[in-house]
Order: C-alpha cells, then structure tokens, then sequence
C-alpha cells in the first residue's frame, strides 16, 4: 500500500473535482490518500491523514496544476528526492506527466510497477557577498541573475573551474539545468539540453555583444559569476542586480558579489510511464511560438 500525497492549485477550482475523484480511485485501489488540511477543504476530499503544512510527506506526491505549481511546490515544500508527477492543469506542462484523462492511466502503472523514475539533476548555488555573507539555493529549472531597473547594462565575469571564460554586458545571465533549458533559456536564444542529460547551459541575456555565445557545460564543473560594478543610478535596492532562482526565490546581489553554481547531489525524482512526452511537449511549445 502507498501513500499518495495529493497537492491541488487552489486558484484552479478544476483540480478540486478532480482531486475528489481521484482520491476516490486510490481507495477504490486499495490506497491511502493524504492531503495538506486546507487542500482537503478546498477539495472535500475524504483523506486518510492530514499531511504537516511544514514538511508534507507521501510515498508519491500528485501535483495537480502547470508547470509553475509544480515549481512553486517543489520549493515551498522541499519536494526533491521525492518521487512525483505533476497532472496538467496550465498549458503545455513540461514538468507534468499526463493529463487528467490519462491519470487513471498513470495510476495503474505506479501500482503494477511498470512505471519508472526519471532522475533530473538539480542546481546548487552558493552566493558569496563582498561583506563575507554567504547564502545557499537549490533550483529545478534556473538562475538568473538580471537589472532591476530598465536604464542600465549589468557587467559580468564569467568562469569554469577557476579558468576565466569571458566578461560581458548585458541585461542579465542564466545557468539553466536540462529542466529549464525549455523555459528562459530557450527564449534568450540558448539551447534546448535533453532532461536527463548531465550537464548545465550558461546563456547570456540581451548580450551587447554578438560573441557571448551560450555555453554548455558538464554537470561535474563548477561555475562562478561575479557581478561587477557599474554606474549606478540610486542608492535602493530597487537598483540593485536580483538573483532569482525558478521566479520562487528572490536575493539582491550587489556588486561584488560572485554565486557559485554547481550539480547538487539531490535530484528531482520525476515518475515516468514513457519515454516520449517531454518530445510531444517540445512541439506543442515550439507550434505555439511558430508563425506558421
């Protein structure tokens, strides 16, 4: 018997009804269902235990949602290494597995065992300040570092393994994982990285420069970006360079300031039925931006 851990978005109420029925189809299968006391309000679910609002467990958990409810779960609860699916509510849902007609599907594969866990690797990142703070992140699809305000170029010094690769300006810079290599990095021109391969892309953003180039680099290198001083146009915050980590996690990073990003030994544990989806996806978001 397993226990599966359901997590709705409550701004869908879709995921409502569909959380009721399928936590009737888990009984139905002889298996126990847990939920967060607000997702069993906002579902009218009858669970079999109420999971910690701090630190939610399951056997396997069910994310009903797109890709940023997943994203924003995976953070919120600390959701690496555990085993999950995402069934999608947004629009093209690279980080979901099925829809919600193929759940029952899905369902039947985890419990005759002929599903499989896909291990996607995860991005660790180490923030060190030029008054000695240091700050630590874990991030599923990407970091990146941008400009606050709209009137200036960031300047940036870019290095693997302690060797300087290039400095550069522009309006920001990003190290996606495979994951999110079909998230900003795609839109900033860089390329798309197959989920399960190891290794990281750097992409600049809106680069002055035609030669910075997106740089992809094993996952067993270590990577560090130093920010560096620029003219600068106040004395806030506002002004300051951001590091965001999957739009979730936010931290100002002065100039100065060098993150270090390298492959974390947790992963994110993404349970499969097939080997074909993250291709059906790619097209479906490759038509959606076509012009043909």
């Amino acid at each position: 018997m397993l226990n599966f851990l359901i997590i709705p978005n409550c701004l869908k109420e879709e995921t409502a009804a569909f959380a009721l029925q399928l936590t009737n189809l888990l009984h139905w299968r002889g298996q126990r269902v847990s939920m967060l006391p607000e997702h069993a309000r906002f579902t009218g679910a009858s669970c079999d235990s109420l999971a910690d609002p701090v630190r939610p467990q399951g056997d396997v958990v069910v994310i009903l949602g797109g890709d940023g409810t997943v994203l924003a779960n995976m953070h919120k609860f600390d959701l690496f290494d555990v085993p999950f699916f995402g069934v999608n509510f947004g629009r093209i849902g690279y980080l979901t597995e099925c829809e919600p007609v193929d759940a029952p599907r899905f369902i039947d594969a985890i419990l005759s065992q002929t599903s499989f866990i896909e291990e996607r690797i995860v991005l660790e990142g180490r923030i060190n300040g030029p008054d000695g703070t240091e700050q630590s992140f874990l991030g599923f699809n990407e970091a990146v570092i941008h400009r606050a305000s709209l009137n200036r170029a960031l300047k940036f010094s870019v290095s693997v393994n302690g060797n300087s690769i290039n400095q550069f300006s522009g309006d920001g810079i990003l190290v996606a994982t495979p994951t999110g290599s079909t998230a900003y990095n795609i839109s900033a021109g860089g390329p798309v990285l197959m989920p399960a391969s190891d290794c990281f892309v750097i992409t600049p953003v809106c680069s002055q420069f035609r030669a910075n180039c997106p740089l992809v680099v094993p996952g067993e290198d270590s990577i560090e970006i130093t920010v560096l001083p620029v003219l600068r146009t106040g004395d806030n915050d506002d002004d300051q360079p951001l590091l965001e980590i999957d739009s979730f996690q936010r931290f100002v990073v002065e100039p100065g300031t060098t993150v270090r990003f390298f492959k974390s030994d947790r992963r994110a544990r993404m349970i499969k039925i097939g080997k074909d989806s993250f291709y059906a996806a790619l097209k479906k978001k490759l038509s959606a931006s076509s012009y043909a």
